[in-house]
């Protein structure tokens, strides 16, 4: 699967038109400048195995790919063409994948009983990580509150100095 999408950057250059090609042997996704695509080789590559793609509230054309060390944001052009890419996506990111092993395990009592502990392992470890992500997401937010209300004080000092030179 190929396509054209916007990856947001960063705040100063925003979102930049990218050409992505999945691969789903290798379960990565790798972007290109859309007018590189045959010439030179790929910008970047996103390892999709154990990440979680979700589409995001702020819009109906946004999702992102989040992986244990990064967090990436995408725009498709439109709702239809964003739920293709999280279709084709989501199975390349290995959840999936121990779920549907996780399940044909179950329809076998002998393979349930010779394999239970292996998916277990990928369920723990998977949780596992899933909930390191949470916790350091919730440490992120509690320093960012942290760091809104110091500003939030120094702008009320800052008024009030004003104030009191203003009035004085």
């Amino acid at each position: 699967f190929q396509g054209h999408l916007n990856k947001y950057t960063n705040a100063f250059k925003g979102y930049q038109n990218r050409y992505f090609v999945l691969d789903s042997e290798t379960k990565c996704l790798l972007y290109f400048m859309p007018d590189e695509v045959r010439k030179k080789g790929p910008r970047g590559v996103i390892e999709l195995t154990d990440c979680w793609i979700s589409p995001s509230n702020e819009d109906d054309v946004t999702f992102t790919v989040q992986t244990a060390s990064d967090i990436y944001k995408f725009r498709a052009s439109d709702a239809k063409d964003r739920q293709k890419w999280i279709d084709k996506l989501r199975p390349c990111s290995g959840l999936n994948a121990a779920e549907i092993f996780v399940s044909s395990l179950s329809s076998s009592k002998t393979n349930l009983t010779n394999s239970s502990q292996p998916s277990n392992d990928v369920q723990t470890r998977s949780l596992n990580r899933r909930d390191s992500k949470i916790n350091h997401h919730q440490q992120t937010l509690k320093e960012m509150k942290e760091v809104i209300r110091c500003v939030e004080v120094n702008q009320r000092e800052f008024v009030e100095t004003i104030d009191v030179q203003f009035y004085a």
